[in-house]
């Protein structure tokens, strides 16, 4: 007994004790969990061990749409997930200096509603979670985490991101966690930067995860960094040991493999720079640049650093990622030692001042392009100057702020730097030797890499080096190749110099006219050790063929390439497949390239070379700058020899009357436009439409030419039309060339919308000349204007047609009933001619408004759809021209011929006429090219020369017959007023205008008004395009039954029969009157014509009685037949 009491009683104390431990535990968790200052309550707020607050507003209560205010200051861990959060203000999070983990799962975040300045104090942030939001890493939002330097871990999944600036690249660099998880990357050639990127990245400690491919389908799934995309052909740059970065980046190299990339080795030793670029296989590339762990480094004394990329000529950056970036490797680092403070020591620990830094900057001026790398505050850098290393050097100051929180950079100082002027002065004087070309030439592409600072005097001096080396190709021979490269690098950055500076320098020296001829005679001496020289850059393509044996077949040099990317040159030799001078469909590599211009050598012309056929050589001008300079030039100096002379005539682009055997009448005197060069049409523009295509065997002159090379051009601009076939006349305009049609002709045959065939019976440099509007565009708010107005119109024509059809069709009497004239309606061959033309002016709103409806859906819109509705709408246009005619046909036959003809089975032929012949039209176009119809200019619509044909010349036949047809109308009207017949019996004037209005309407003569938008008025004529015609449905409803009495009264029948005075038979049809009234009625008609306007049509009722009236007065033995 006394154990059991002692047993219960120990068990008692046992579970006394548990209950104090958890009392005391809930009281922990209490005091733990204490009262924020946050105003919102979702908010709760928890110190964890190490005394640090994390502020949890967790969604799990109130929906919050902004950052709540009153967050602790000393928050470290902010939790704001699944909200309504939409915006991040400037001040948000400006007081928690000491937040180290933020989270923003969840909620509605837009990149265009975070400040700027929004994360400016979040120094110490080391994790921020953005899933679930709508961020975009565009270029515009990049300075919005500029603050964030300690940032590791960034989450940006479930962001539907579709693309990545390049501008994002520095804060990918400091990361060591990166989420892209459920995004929907587009796999394109402008992520191509994070790819290579990626690739050098997972070189060292860094961890993404769902970097994947959304589309393309071909690539879908697979990460960025295995995806295969926009790699049509892997080129490399192609150099051993240059001495700069612009040396390497002429001669290519064609990888083998199937996992290419091109290498760039940079090294540094001593100061000295060398660089080396070559194709690799990955696996190689990535086992070389494992070295930078610990070889790249930020020292001049000893550094090598090994760059891996894909994609064709990914390479062209030192880096081989982006231009002036430098990839940061972990030793370039700089890093801190440990801390002295004694951890023992319990106290709260506070930020350390954070270190700023410059950022990596590119800068260009007068003295190059410079590289500044990423400094410290207060520090200055120092690099050597770009065009003399020996010189120098350059420095630059990297500022910090008074409150230390951001770093700035100053001016650069490259006050002991050569300009560009002086090394272009230097090097354009120098004596061309086998010892110096090489030299001269990569100086010659180094001082110009900055185009924009170029001057019209440095344009000059390159081009006056460029002569001077071709002049001294056999001094140098074994560096033909090298230099030639350098050359053409130069070449394409004088494209890019400001027009202004190009315009002056071929004004005052003929710079421009002396380039052109320059390249050809580099082309004609280049030596080489193959049989084939190709060099391309982004503006000139270069292919020199050396023929050794006979030739078989014709020779097809094209230029092929992305829609919006640059063209590679290649030459087909020997192949039957050239015969017809078109491009075989495998010979691009991929099925998004396109063929920008092609030039075909018959083989009959090298047959006619015979023995002397030792060299061909192609160029393709990509930008056609420099002949545009020279045209612009010559207008210039023709426009002020005419104010000096007087002379008003405009000067051709070629002045030289002789032709291509090199004889020479060359005047500079003012001629007539030729409508070649420079359009005659008002507000149009001519402009060089293509590329430039040149072609020459060795140094002959190949003219008179029996069968012709063939050239074909690719548009540029698809809203340009009047395409010339032209070539480049060098003994033009007193040798500084110009266009000339002369021996070349525009193929139809083969010509389609996108591509022009020209033929030519000489060789030279071609081109495609076409003209572009170039008036005053109509200002964005009055084409929402005359939109409000077409779409209104068209609605209130539909409703007026419908109405009127229906009337026509069922509120009218049958064919045994008459009207007041004694006329039936609905037996009327006028009113079937209307319910006809009233039924295709109704297709035509319809199609019209679903035409336009479709273009604001155009990205989902299918193309057969969009097909059937462009020709629907061609019928539809077309039947109602038709129609149209067959009123003014009418009109004429009732009030202009004397004697009234009789047509047997009329009603069939003008059904024939007004739905068949706009049927055969349409089926021939469909039978030419069906492509003829789909999208064009964001509308379902004709295009090319079918619209022409098939479409505006028949409108204008119609036009130009309906206009005689009123203007004879109008002119018997004026007679018929003018006439003998009693003043009662006369043609009103108020007769005579709504008469005349009617027939506007009915004969569609508000079309006319289409052809004056142009020229200074054309705004007011497009409002009033836009209404008449918008409403010609409406009007018709006016003219044809609100202003007909008989059809008010019918309609008062069929809606009120008991509101009508007079009976009504509803079995006729027919109002039932009184013999008396009859009679009354009839007198009332002879004796005020004017005024009786009771048949289907006031126009043709008023001008009928009162041509009949005039007819029985003056000539009563004619007689009158209906027909």
């Amino acid at each position: 007994m006394l154990m059991s009491n002692q047993h219960q009683c120990s068990m008692y104390s046992l579970r006394l004790l548990l209950l104090v431990v958890a009392i005391m535990y809930d009281a922990t968790l209490v005091m733990g969990q204490t009262a924020c200052s946050v105003a919102d309550p979702v908010c709760r707020c928890t110190y964890d061990t190490n005394n640090e607050l994390r502020v949890d507003c967790d969604g799990t209560g109130q929906d919050l749409l902004e950052v709540p205010p009153g967050i602790p200051d000393d928050t470290v861990i902010l939790v704001l997930n699944d909200h309504s959060i939409e915006a991040i203000g400037a001040d948000d999070f400006a007081n928690l200096v000491n937040l180290r983990e933020l989270y923003l799962v969840n909620n509605v975040i837009r990149s265009e509603l975070i400040h700027r300045d929004a994360f400016k104090n979040l120094q110490n942030l080391e994790l921020l979670d953005l899933n679930g939001n709508r961020i975009r890493l565009e270029a515009a939002y990049a300075n919005q985490f500029r603050f964030l330097q300690q940032l590791k871990h960034l989450d940006l999944g479930s962001n539907s991101i579709a693309t990545i600036d390049a501008a994002f690249v520095h804060l990918f660099d400091q990361l060591d966690y990166l989420y892209l998880i459920s995004n929907s990357l587009v796999c394109d050639c402008d992520l191509l930067w994070f790819k290579n990127w990626l690739i050098n990245k997972q070189i060292t400690s860094f961890v993404v995860s769902g970097a994947q491919c959304y589309t393309p389908e071909s690539v879908q799934r697979q990460t960025i960094r295995e995806a295969p995309f926009c790699i049509p052909v892997q080129r490399c740059y192609f150099c051993d040991q240059a001495s700069t970065n612009g040396a390497c980046n002429f001669a290519t190299q064609l990888c083998s493999g199937a996992n290419s990339v091109c290498q760039n080795t940079v090294r540094l030793n001593n100061g000295e720079f060398r660089i080396t670029k070559a194709c690799e296989q990955l696996d190689a590339c990535l086992l070389n640049a494992q070295a930078n762990q610990n070889e790249c480094n930020s020292g001049t004394e000893n550094s090598v650093c090994n760059y891996c990329c894909q994609g064709n000529l990914c390479n062209r950056p030192e880096s081989a990622i982006l231009n002036g970036y430098q990839f940061p490797f972990p030793n370039v680092l700089a890093t801190t030692g440990p801390s002295s403070q004694d951890p023992a020591t319990p106290s709260r620990t506070t930020a350390a001042p954070l270190e700023t830094f410059c950022p990596v900057e590119i800068t260009q001026g007068e003295t190059g392009l410079f590289s500044w790398p990423r400094t410290s505050a207060g520090d200055a850098a120092m690099v050597p100057c770009v065009y003399d290393a020996q010189a120098g050097p350059a420095t630059r100051k990297c500022d910090q702020s008074p409150d230390r929180l951001e770093a700035a950079w100053q001016e650069p100082d490259t006050r002991r730097c050569p300009t560009a002027s002086m090394i272009l002065q230097d090097i354009a004087n120098v004596t061309i030797g086998s010892e110096n070309a090489v030299n001269v030439s990569e100086a010659l592409a180094d001082v110009t890499s900055v185009p924009d600072v170029l001057k019209p005097n440095d344009v000059t001096n390159a081009v006056s080096t460029f002569e001077n080396l071709a002049r001294a190709l056999s001094v140098y021979a074994n560096d033909n190749q090298e230099v030639f490269g350098n050359v053409l690098d130069s070449i394409d950055k004088l494209t890019r110099v400001p027009s202004p500076q190009l315009l002056a320098s071929q004004t005052n020296d003929d710079s421009a006219s002396r380039l052109v001829r320059s390249i050809d005679e580099f082309n004609l001496g280049v030596r080489f050790s193959s049989d084939l020289l190709v060099a391309e850059t982004p503006s000139v393509d270069v292919i020199v063929f050396d023929i050794d044996d006979p030739m078989d077949n014709g020779l097809l040099f094209f230029g092929s390439g992305q829609p919006n990317g640059n063209a590679q040159p290649h030459l087909i030799t020997n192949s039957s497949a050239n015969n017809q001078g078109t491009v075989p469909n495998d010979t691009t590599t991929s099925p998004d390239e396109i063929v920008k211009g092609s030039l075909f050598m018959p083989n009959s012309l090298l047959e006619s070379v015979g023995d002397e056929l030792k060299r061909c050589q192609f160029v393709m001008y990509e930008k056609t700058t420099f002949f545009d300079i020279i045209q612009e030039s010559n207008r210039n100096r023709t426009q002020d020899s005419q104010q000096e002379s007087g002379d008003d005539g405009i000067q051709t682009t070629d002045t030289t009357t002789s032709g291509m055997n090199g004889g020479s009448n060359s005047t500079n005197s003012s001629v007539v436009n030729d409508c070649i060069s420079t359009s005659c049409r008002l507000d149009y523009t001519t402009v060089i439409n293509s590329v430039v295509i040149s072609g020459s065997v060795g140094n002959l002159n190949i003219h008179d030419l029996d069968e012709p090379v063939t050239v074909t051009f690719r548009k540029f601009r698809t809203d340009a039309d009047n395409p010339r076939c032209v070539f480049w006349k060098e003994e033009g305009n007193d040798g500084r060339g110009g266009w000339s049609n002369d021996g070349c002709y525009q193929s139809l045959d083969n010509s389609d919308d996108n591509n022009i065939v020209c033929k030519c019976n000489h060789l030279t440099n071609f081109a495609m000349l076409m003209d572009v509007y170039s008036g005053e565009p109509i200002p964005e708010g009055h084409q929402l204007a005359l939109s409000i107005i077409s779409y209104a119109g068209c609605c209130i024509s539909l409703i007026g047609l419908v109405l009127t059809l229906i009337t026509y069709t069922c509120c009218v009497p049958n064919s045994r009933s008459k009207t007041t004239t004694g006329k039936n309606i609905r037996g009327d061959k006028r009113a079937k001619v209307l319910v006809n033309f009233v039924i295709s002016l109704i297709l035509v709103n319809l199609f019209f408004i679903a035409g336009s409806l479709t273009a604001e859906f155009k990205e989902d819109l299918i193309d057969e759809l969009c097909t059937a509705m462009a020709i629907c709408l061609h019928f539809s246009l077309l039947a109602a021209m038709a129609w149209m005619a067959v009123q003014a046909f009418n009109l004429y036959m009732a009030l202009v011929k004397v004697f009234e003809v009789y047509y047997s089975h009329f009603i069939l032929k003008i059904m024939l006429g007004g739905w068949g012949i706009p049927l055969v039209i349409v089926g021939i176009t469909i039978g030419v090219d069906l492509q003829n119809y789909g999208s064009n200019n964001d509308i379902c619509w004709l295009s090319g020369i079918p619209f022409y044909v098939a479409f505006l010349v028949p409108i204008c036949l119609v036009l130009i017959f309906n206009t005689f047809v009123f203007v004879t109308v109008t002119w018997k009207l004026c007679h018929l007023r003018k006439s003998k017949i009693s003043q009662s019996n006369r043609f009103d004037l108020g007769a005579q205008l709504r008469a005349s209005a009617s027939i506007t309407f009915l004969l569609g003569l508000t079309w006319v008004l289409g052809f004056f938008a142009i020229g200074e008025a054309s705004l007011t004529f497009n409002y009033l395009f836009a209404t008449f015609n918008s409403l010609q449905g409406f009007s018709v409803f006016v003219f044809q039954c609100l202003l007909q009495p008989d059809i008010r009264k019918r309609w008062v029948m069929v809606c009120c029969p008991s509101c009508s005075s007079e009976p009504y038979d509803s079995k006729s049809g027919a109002f039932s009157t009184s013999t008396r009234n009859r009679t009354n009625m009839v007198k009332q008609g002879n004796n005020n014509t004017g005024k009786t306007i009771n048949t289907v049509s006031s126009s043709y009722t008023e001008l009928k009685l009162a041509k009949n009236k005039a007819k029985s007065q003056e000539n009563p033995t004619y007689g009158y037949s209906e027909g």
